[in-house]
């Protein structure tokens, strides 16, 4: 579609002489007959166009009207533009992004590329630029009309720049090198939209004739000739071999309408992101329907956003590599599918091996381990997945035998340093499993709990309370204690509440009966049959009179994630029940069995939210908090990485993540496995889609799934919780968004403050 701009038409804009025969739209029609070409015409003289009679916003939502008229948006668009005419394409990406008109998301879901022939983009210089463009045409006041507008343009040249390349959306850029009537109107910084990886191209034109090409060799026309015909080829048809579909009327069907799919991915991984796009255009161009996360405009409710796409499609394709499986948005949209899948029969999932054949973690493996799967292995391979995936949404939704790749193993190194920390969700989400370090792992970085926990571990028995915000290390540190409890001869029984599901399903004669069968396989008894627990008081007498004779000497009770049992229905009764275990150690009744038993607790929440009724803590230990990383430790971190930042560079990150325990290992990881420069790092690590990005989203997601979308907000903006209430705080504080800086909360690091700010 090509669009003039001030004072220009849809015929002359676009020719170099008068006659028919330059109008240069019509060469690609006969060079590319594949591409429908249209030249959009609307009122643009110097006085009407941002005048009353139509404003740059009406102006758009008029065309948007006229678009869906004509029926254009559901194949791949390409806008070119002159001048101001690409302001009217941003307005009208802009108003398809976010207004609510299902009629017009086609327009900014299907736009391939924008082409900006002498555009203005620099908002800080439109007033300059109107000032000159004013001379040349020897316009009306109606100019001043787009002086006094110079703000909301600014706004509008904003949100292209910070949205093109998340929407995938290619820009293509040039401007004149040549003066019209004396004055160069669009120079090299106006016409740069401050897009990463977009140079603007010098053109030995004046402003009006960059966009009239005199003949097919000029550098504008094959720029866009090339640029159009990677998109304007005929639909791919299959061989008979192949079996798939070989015609437009044999498009994937559901129901009589299109099969619908979701394309999971992690965006900063290669093949990974190639893949994909290439699967989107080979679904669309078969008539499919396709979602990809690269079409979400920065600010969207990623967790509604999802889940309604999940539960829009049919199949959700998952590519599945080693950088991927470790992503926590690919394991988010996984676990939706299958849940999906399991209430309403829909959202099939088609998992992709991309030249990895490891283990998938707990989480993955669960869902999707034993489903089959095909193996991408470079890019020859393209062509046969799309068929494999178009077969499945034609046949039984499962994919071929034929290509199923050996079984997998169920677990598998990976050659590269974990994280430090836990890789927890919120959790208000009940059914993640995190990632927690060995005991004798190289990479841990010890703090200052660690020498109190060592010396515990070899003493009488106690309680050990262990708090921190997720991803903070407390479940590495747990079993680092646990491990010494073994060392020092005592018997270890380690229960994981992450790894029972979605605790607040159950009641609690479910939760007791599983929580006493785990006890019972940790210490290896065998052939007792577990009672109707009733009440909690039922587990404790059954710990008592049926688990603590049959174990001889020193116990420890170890149970992870122990604040998922809040906002179940019984989760007073559950914590009561701990409070006694504590006390039944010192009680001449029942210190005979319980006073050789150790407990040890890891936990996200402040104890004093476990019981609600008085807020009283169950347990009368002061817990041990596991902290940041200090500066000092950033000195460790950059020893085990062969000292590759400048203790300088260490200052600025330090400042950057406050010793964040999963982001600060991560930055070090992406130094070395993205091969990124530390400026580029610290300048994009609140982007999102920068090395941070799948974490921050992540965030994002959950807060928007526990209902904190608004606290947070509050906080990054005004310095405190809603109505100053602290239970919000202890929430927050939990999950390791927010610190108490004196009084006044704020998130607890400069990532998560510029991010949060900038979404919300």
């Amino acid at each position: 579609v090509f669009v003039h701009g001030l004072g220009g038409d849809k015929l002359s804009t676009w020719q170099s002489s008068k006659s028919e025969e330059s109008f240069w739209p019509a060469w690609l029609g006969e060079e590319l007959p594949h591409a429908a070409i249209y030249s959009l015409g609307y009122e643009a003289s110097p006085s009407a166009w941002l005048g009353n009679a139509m404003p740059l916003s009406d102006r758009a939502t008029n065309i948007l009207a006229s678009l869906v008229a004509e029926e254009l948006g559901a194949r791949p668009l390409i806008w070119v533009c002159h001048s101001l005419g690409g302001l009217v394409v941003k307005k009208i990406l802009q108003h398809a992004a976010i207004q609510n008109q299902t009629a017009w998301k086609c327009f900014v879901e299907n736009t391939r590329a924008v082409v900006f022939l002498s555009t203005p983009h620099a908002g800080a210089r439109l007033a300059d630029y109107v000032s000159l463009l004013g001379k040349v045409l020897r316009t009306t006041p109606a100019i001043k009309d787009l002086q006094a507008n110079d703000a909301h343009l600014r706004e509008l040249s904003q949100w292209y720049r910070n949205n093109a390349q998340n929407l995938n959306i290619e820009t293509h850029v040039f401007f004149e090198k040549q003066d019209t009537a004396g004055v160069r109107i669009v120079d090299e910084s106006s016409a740069d939209p401050g897009i990463s990886g977009v140079i603007p191209v010098p053109m030995d034109d004046d402003h009006f004739s960059t966009c009239k090409p005199i003949d097919r060799a000029a550098l504008v026309y094959k720029s866009i000739y090339h640029l159009v015909s990677r998109y304007a080829t005929p639909k791919p048809t299959h061989s008979a071999q192949s079996n798939a579909f070989t015609d437009a009327s044999a498009k994937p069907t559901i129901d009589g309408r299109p099969a619908r799919f979701f394309v999971s991915y992690r965006r900063r991984a290669e093949p990974d992101a190639r893949l994909a796009l290439y699967l989107v255009e080979r679904l669309r161009a078969s008539g499919c329907e396709v979602f990809i996360d690269r079409e979400m405009l920065v600010g969207t409710d990623w967790s509604a956003r999802i889940d309604e796409r999940i539960a829009w499609c049919d199949y959700l394709v998952v590519l599945l590599s080693q950088e991927s499986v470790s992503s926590e948005m690919v394991q988010a949209e996984v676990r939706r599918a299958h849940h999906a899948g399991q209430k309403a029969g829909r959202s099939k999932i088609l998992p992709i091996r991309i030249a990895y054949t490891g283990a998938l973690g707990y989480e993955l493996d669960g869902h999707i381990g034993k489903l089959q799967h095909v193996l991408w292995q470079s890019d020859v391979d393209d062509s046969r997945i799309a068929d494999e995936i178009l077969r499945a949404s034609g046949s039984d939704g499962t994919l071929r035998d034929s290509i199923v790749v050996a079984p997998i193993p169920d677990s598998g190194a990976i050659n590269r340093p974990e994280p430090k920390a836990d890789m927890r969700l919120l959790r208000e989400l009940l059914d993640t499993p995190g990632s927690v370090l060995d005991s004798d792992n190289a990479f841990y970085i010890r703090r200052e709990p660690d020498v109190r926990l060592e010396e515990w571990a070899k003493g009488k028995a106690r309680t050990v309370v262990i708090k921190a915000p997720n991803q903070s290390g407390k479940s590495s540190l747990l079993r680092r204690y646990l491990a010494q409890c073994l060392a020092a001869g005592k018997k270890v029984a380690f229960i994981d509440l992450m790894m029972f599901g979605s605790v607040k399903s159950l009641n609690l004669p479910e939760f007791a009966k599983q929580f006493a069968e785990v006890l019972m396989s940790e210490l290896d008894i065998q052939g007792i049959e577990t009672p109707a627990f009733i009440h909690s008081l039922n587990l404790t007498n059954f710990i008592n009179d049926q688990i603590l004779p049959r174990v001889d000497g020193p116990l420890v009770i170890a149970i992870d994630e122990l604040d998922r049992p809040i906002g179940s229905s019984w989760q007073e009764d559950f914590y009561i029940a701990l409070r006694g275990w504590d006390a039944n150690r010192t009680n001449p009744k029942t210190k005979g069995r319980w006073g050789r038993v150790d407990l040890a607790f890891a936990i996200a929440t402040d104890p004093t939210m476990l019981i609600e009724s008085g807020f009283t803590s169950p347990f009368n230990v002061p817990p041990v908090v596991l902290r940041s990383f200090t500066r000092a430790a950033l000195d460790e971190f950059n020893t085990s990485y062969d000292q590759m930042l400048s203790g300088q560079a260490l200052d600025r990150l330090y400042d950057l993540l406050r010793g964040h325990a999963y982001l600060t290992p991560l930055a070090f990881y992406r130094l070395v496995y993205d091969e990124t420069t530390f400026d580029a790092l610290c300048d994009d690590a609140a982007k999102e889609y920068g090395p941070f990005g799948d974490h921050l989203r992540s965030k994002l997601d959950r807060l928007y799934t526990a209902g904190l979308i608004d606290a947070m907000r509050e906080i990054v903006f005004n310095g405190k919780v809603p109505g100053n209430d602290r239970r919000l705080f202890y929430r927050l504080e939990a999950v390791g968004l927010v610190r108490d800086n004196a009084g006044s909360i704020v998130a607890s690091n400069g990532v998560y403050h510029r991010f949060f700010k900038a979404v919300l």
